[in-house]
């Protein structure tokens, strides 16, 4: 215990990193604007995780995680005019 008091300037900021990793690797990424997501974008700059549902696992601290790909199918081309021959 005296040995974590006296290393306390190294701890927190470790502390800090496993705390938001933790808190941002266990929700999804915001997709409404709110103070609630606000808070969850700051703790994903600060995260080495990314979101749970974001593609990859680890990012760099000060980085945000990529968005989450909507689930609409693509939309579908026109149909190319007939090529006169």
């Amino acid at each position: 215990m005296a040995w974590l008091l006296l290393h306390k300037y190294e701890i927190i900021p470790f502390l800090v990193i496993v705390v938001s990793s933790i808190a941002t690797g266990l929700t999804n990424y915001p997709q409404a604007a709110s103070w609630f997501s606000k808070i969850r974008v700051i703790l994903d700059l600060i995260s080495v995780l990314t979101h749970k549902d974001s593609q990859n696992t680890l990012k760099w601290p000060g980085s945000t995680s990529t968005p989450v790909k909507s689930a609409e199918p693509p939309a579908e081309s026109p149909a190319e005019p007939p090529k006169a021959a």
